[in-house]
């Protein structure tokens, strides 16, 4: 782990991967067709050359169903799609090339009006702490542990994530993850909900009715959190993770569990799903290096609450 004594500066709040190329939101099928992506082709959530590929088949092979959102396809924004649109991403990926035009790297609408249309869209945005993020499937992570409870972390925790639930809008996925020693998991059955009337009801109560804990094992929690994520039909799943920061996890060393929670975490999550970190009890002296590596290495973000 980083030396702990050489803390980040205050006031850092959502910090974003500075790579652009790491930093983009995907557009995935079936949500309102209003925002793309520039570049995103194939809706996996990061530019790569499968993206340019897509567009060359389309090029050269006439496949239509390779470029579902043409206004995806058009990355330098020329009005149509030709190879230049793959050279740019190629370019941009391997050369330091430009990046595409707007919108990007986050979701929007085409600033300039032309033939090309998007059967695809970017998922709603969604807030969480303040924090505003675009996913079509929402796994919280919540710790409940003794040091959540000094100064009313976990019922601020609660309370948000109660309102991020009323607000899912129909189409969603969404679960939940209490952890302490033990951990609470909603639905009981550990997949993932839809967000109906019904099922953001029963969320709601499940944040409620969870009671706070001791000691802080995250591991089990994250990992049950990926899974979720991944029975899930979202093509843009995101890991909410609050915690405070520490793993004091049945006396184990506390350096050596997290390090341990990072890397499992990191190797079993191979960036399916965007991990976002929130870090409630920041004047403390726990790890907030710890959070800000777990969403680094996972595509997220790190924010830092007052």
């Amino acid at each position: 782990m980083p030396d702990r004594s050489r803390r980040a500066p205050r006031g850092r709040t959502a910090r974003i991967l500075p790579v652009w190329v790491a930093s983009v939101l995907a557009c995935p099928q079936g949500l309102p067709a209003a925002d793309f992506l520039r570049g995103d082709v194939d809706g996996s959530g990061r530019l790569a050359v499968s993206d340019a590929i897509r567009i060359l088949a389309h090029l050269f092979q006439g496949d239509v169903a390779a470029v579902p959102c043409a206004d995806a396809a058009d990355a330098d924004d020329s009005g149509a799609i030709d190879l230049a649109d793959a050279i740019h991403l190629l370019s941009g990926l391997f050369l330091g090339g430009p990046a595409p035009a707007a919108p990007f790297p986050a979701c929007g609408a085409d600033p300039i009006e032309d033939a090309l249309g998007c059967e695809e869209a970017c998922p709603p945005p969604s807030v969480y702490f303040g924090k505003e993020f675009r996913a079509d499937g929402l796994f919280i992570v919540i710790d409940r542990s003794g040091s959540m409870q000094h100064n009313g972390e976990l019922t601020r925790a609660k309370r948000e994530t109660e309102q991020l639930i009323q607000d899912l809008l129909p189409g969603m996925q969404f679960g939940l993850v209490f952890f302490d020693l033990g951990i609470v998991v909603f639905p009981a059955q550990g997949g993932p909900a839809d967000a109906t009337d019904e099922m953001k009801a029963l969320g709601v109560a499940s944040v409620r009715n969870t009671p706070p804990g001791n000691s802080s094992c995250g591991l089990k929690g994250l990992l049950l959190a990926l899974e979720s994520a991944r029975r899930s039909r979202s093509r843009n799943p995101a890991v909410l993770y609050v915690s405070d920061g520490g793993g004091t996890c049945q006396g184990a060393n506390e350096d050596g569990y997290l390090r341990k929670v990072l890397d499992t975490v990191t190797a079993a999550n191979r960036r399916h799903a965007r991990i976002h970190t929130f870090q409630v009890d920041p004047g403390s002296d726990l790890r907030d290096d710890f959070l800000e590596l777990l969403a680094l290495q996972n595509g997220g973000t790190y924010t830092e609450l007052p």
